[in-house]
């Protein structure tokens, strides 16, 4: 619903909570505010309601591009395989969490494509 009514540049990075109220689907948690009013469950159903289009195609361009670099350097690279069966794991995961967007996940992913990417040019 949110996104049908702003599918070009979505509501704007943080504001998904405001978008939410605005739009009549209130937190209406019975002990008061909840974080969990600020984010959907799918990592890439919170990208396209925030971002829009132009956002979603982005994010999905640098997931391939990770991808990518993995199953390039898969036999030369122990790193590689670690890097493609990660994110394989993660994006079927983050269709129904959010789980994309965890810090400690970030750092893991963007690790192990710095690793590939350093390990492949010695």
């Amino acid at each position: 619903m949110i996104y049908q009514k702003n599918p070009i540049l979505g509501v704007g990075f943080n504001n998904y909570r405001f978008a939410r109220e605005k739009f009549g689907y209130p937190d209406t948690t019975p002990w008061g505010f909840s974080h969990s009013g600020g984010g959907a469950d799918s990592s890439f159903a919170l990208v396209l309601v925030t971002t829009g289009i132009p956002g979603i195609l982005i994010y999905v361009y640098l997931l391939y591009k990770l991808f990518k670099l993995g199953l390039s350097k898969i036999k030369k690279n122990p790193f590689a395989l670690i890097l493609v069966v990660s994110l394989g794991g993660l994006i079927v995961n983050s269709l129904l969490l959010n789980s994309l967007f965890y810090s400690f996940i970030m750092i893991w992913i963007w690790v192990l494509a710095g690793l590939t990417e350093s390990n492949s040019r010695e």
